[in-house]
């Protein structure tokens, strides 16, 4: 029970209370999350001061690709999920479908849009940093751009069709390639001008 996880819709506002406010008092706290597209989630929390009883001003956090409350053993608290690295796609991807249902439509497109542009990124620094084949690698990537845009357009739950093959991405690096490349020049000797 201690660690069991309960995830909140995007849209919930979670009331905590008896919350701490300064060494004495006790207070209510609510937690909830904002959306903005191009953006993503950001966390907002809230108390009421126990002197006045009025809304304190609203503390929001930076901004994540994707967020959900979560209650943690009694405690609420925002899971994070970022798509930077191969694996971290995957679980994101994986999350995404677990919790598909959490999140309105309007989050689900932006979440896919989001992660179409990072294939797109994930393509060029391939092929840039690691000298990857452009013609290689896009069939590598097709089902999940594929899968991305049918998400967005349509708003259907395929989250666990936007596979890619990691290892088949990473065969295509060249071994030893290094792009930055350190060039030296001669000093210009100003009595030669």
């Amino acid at each position: 029970m201690e660690n069991e996880k309960t995830f909140f819709p995007s849209s919930h506002k979670e009331k905590v209370e008896n919350y701490p406010y300064g060494y004495t008092l006790k207070t209510d706290k609510f937690y909830s999350l904002e959306f903005r597209e191009m953006k993503g989630f950001r966390l907002v929390t809230q108390t009421i001061n126990p002197k006045t009883g009025l809304l304190n001003k609203p503390k929001k956090s930076t901004y994540s690709p994707l967020m959900l409350l979560v209650n943690v053993g009694g405690k609420i608290k925002a899971h994070v999920e970022r798509f930077y690295d191969d694996g971290g796609k995957d679980r994101g991807y994986k999350f995404m479908f677990d919790n598909f249902n959490n999140f309105t439509q309007e989050e689900i497109k932006g979440v896919a849009l989001y992660n179409l542009m990072l294939l797109k990124a994930d393509i060029q620094a391939k092929c840039t940093y690691c000298n990857s084949d452009h013609k290689k690698m896009l069939p590598l990537y097709n089902k999940a751009i594929k899968t991305l845009v049918k998400i967005a357009n349509e708003g259907l739950n395929l989250w666990n069709e936007a596979v890619i093959d990691w290892k088949a991405v990473e065969a295509l690096e060249e071994k030893g390639y290094n792009p930055f490349k350190v060039t030296t020049y001669e000093p210009i000797k100003l009595s030669s001008l």
